[in-house]
């Protein structure tokens, strides 16, 4: 176990080579790249994987690769002075405002939340699975999609979209969990 172990980590740090390879070419031998990084990663789980079995051995190839990735951006990190600023003011730039503070927590809070609510709903309720599938990929889907809502609520520059799409979405999420019940009669 313990040398395929170490195998594992000399195949994430291999993989991670490729895809840096991969990122840094810009001709043909691009995809010849990718590709053996593509190779390497897979190796790289099922050397984990005859490490400590497959239930175990995948996330921790996962996390392998995860540590690696972090261990190579740190190691090719370069510190460079600062620019000037521009004249120009973007939308990010702005003098913060009170009231774009409270629309924001609002979009990536409680919207957020219903969005993602209703996007779980709807995979509970009508995914073509077994129940216990849906509900738990249901369930789990709520908190990563309402962290990406929150993410986007607050990187955007443009407060109207993001509430735009974060209720077009929740709207949606929650017609694709009832219509088909109302149709059957069930609600």
């Amino acid at each position: 176990m313990t040398w395929m172990a170490g195998l594992g980590f000399v195949l994430s740090a291999a993989a991670l080579a490729g895809f840096r390879l991969a990122w840094a070419r810009q001709d043909q031998g691009r995809w010849a790249a990718l590709a053996l990084g593509i190779a390497l990663a897979l190796a790289t789980l099922w050397a984990w994987s005859m490490a400590a079995g497959t239930e175990v051995g995948i996330p921790l190839g996962i996390t392998c690769m995860c540590l690696a990735g972090y261990l190579f951006v740190g190691a090719n990190m370069e510190i460079r002075p600062a620019r000037a600023r521009r004249v120009t003011a973007t939308p990010e730039e702005r003098k913060p405002k009170f009231g774009r503070g409270v629309v924001r927590f609002i979009l990536a809070g409680p919207l957020g939340a219903v969005a993602s609510i209703g996007i779980g709903v709807a995979v509970a309720m009508q995914a073509p699975m077994v129940e216990q599938t849906r509900l738990v990929i249901g369930a789990t889907l709520v908190p990563l999609v309402w962290a990406g809502c929150m993410a986007w609520t607050l990187c955007d520059g443009r407060v109207i979209r993001s509430a735009m799409v974060l209720s077009g979405t929740a709207i949606a999420g929650y017609a694709v969990a009832l219509l088909p019940l109302l149709f059957k009669g069930t609600v």
